[in-house]
């Protein structure tokens, strides 16, 4: 398994491609089955974990005995195993209560709008990067930040509704805006500790592979998703239907191509994959669930895949040595013409009042038809 995702970028470019399409498939199925029943959160992620856990013991058993490796499965018994692993329970309870914070959102929110909120990241991400590892970022970096910041101003004048809604959007606004700072934040913190975690090696393959690595998350999530519903009980057991099991086998699918995406790429690559989920969310969400798409999401949206994309490509050089000379040169940093081309037309429609014209004329009335549909249906 190593060989094959370290050496062949056609199977890394399928990872991408399976964990977008994951991505999109969960929070449609997710929106639609908070619109047919409730269930406890808690209960739906406490089987997911299970299911990623029973995968990830199958295949690190299998590629064990064809590797003729020492398995350690016999090892997770004992205390000294889970203490060795005690530091996966970091990022374990900090994608708990991401997780659950996902799920809930979907009740209240559009899932294009969930998904868009994910590019928060990249601002918190920035903000660790240079308060706490002291890393350097460029000044096209810090005009991409901004350019985050006013595309994800731009969209929260007006996200839209979901279909069914007919309340008011000011408080939608509130709860996405806190949803997708808290979210940020969690998600930035665990996703640098779990790749950290990943990528350290023992020396040893049976230690390293990851699977094993999957074990030890998965178990602590199981662990906590157990605790939660001891705590707090099932409420809405009777509301689990087809939808939400579904949305469990995609959870668990989802989880582990980024466990994969965490191993054998890194967090540019998922956030380049959640940037591309965005944009077929947005797509699928307006299609076949009728939420609405309004203008100010539409031209906020842009901007912040265009910002991030141009945060992502746009990185200090690294110094490059001349070993003859002995000098050491830092490139010149390209400046971000592609970029700013592409970001003109959707700023100028900002600042000139044209993207209230697109919520009046363009966007507002495809949710109301898909909604007439559904009635006389």
């Amino acid at each position: 398994m190593d060989a094959y995702f370290k050496n062949n970028v056609a199977a890394k470019g399928m990872l991408v491609f399976v964990a977008i399409f994951l991505m999109c498939a969960n929070g449609l199925v997710g929106e639609y089955a908070w619109r047919v029943s409730e269930c406890d959160t808690s209960f739906i992620l406490l089987l997911a974990e299970t299911f990623k856990l029973c995968i990830s013991i199958h295949y690190y058993a299998k590629e064990c005995k064809e590797q003729k490796l020492q398995s350690e499965l016999s090892k997770t018994l004992t205390t000294q195993f889970w203490y060795d692993a005690r530091m996966f329970g970091v990022p374990a309870f900090l994608y708990f209560v991401l997780n659950n914070a996902n799920m809930i959102a979907l009740k209240y929110l559009p899932s294009h709008l969930v998904q868009m909120l994910a590019n928060f990241k990249l601002i918190m991400v920035a903000g660790l990067a240079v308060t706490y590892l002291k890393q350097k970022i460029s000044k096209v970096q810090w005009g991409a930040i901004f350019f985050v910041c006013l595309g994800m101003g731009i969209t929260m004048m007006n996200p839209g509704k979901k279909s069914e809604s007919t309340k008011e959007g000011g408080g939608s606004v509130l709860l996405a805006l806190v949803y997708g700072i808290v979210a940020a934040a969690v998600s930035s913190i665990a996703g640098i500790f779990c790749e950290k975690l990943y990528k350290t090696s023992g020396g040893n393959p049976a230690v390293d592979m990851v699977h094993i690595q999957n074990i030890k998350m998965y178990s602590f999530g199981i662990f906590f998703n157990g605790l939660s519903i001891i705590i707090y009980g099932l409420k809405h057991l009777d509301g689990f239907n087809v939808y939400h099991l579904i949305m469990t086998l995609l959870t668990g699918f989802g989880g582990i191509s980024m466990g994969f995406i965490m191993k054998y790429l890194d967090n540019v690559i998922r956030g380049i994959a959640v940037a591309l989920g965005s944009i077929a969310s947005t797509v699928l969400s307006v299609a076949l669930l009728g939420n609405e798409l309004t203008g100010h999401f539409a031209v906020g949206g842009s901007i912040v895949l265009i910002a991030a994309h141009m945060y992502n490509s746009h990185r200090i050089p690294a110094p490059v040595t001349d070993e003859e000379k002995g000098v050491t040169n830092v490139p010149e940093q390209k400046m971000p013409y592609v970029h700013m081309m592409l970001l003109a037309p959707f700023l100028l429609l900002f600042f000139t009042g044209s993207v209230s014209m697109l919520d009046r004329n363009a966007w507002s009335t495809f949710a109301p038809r898909f909604n007439n549909r559904s009635a006389s249906s």
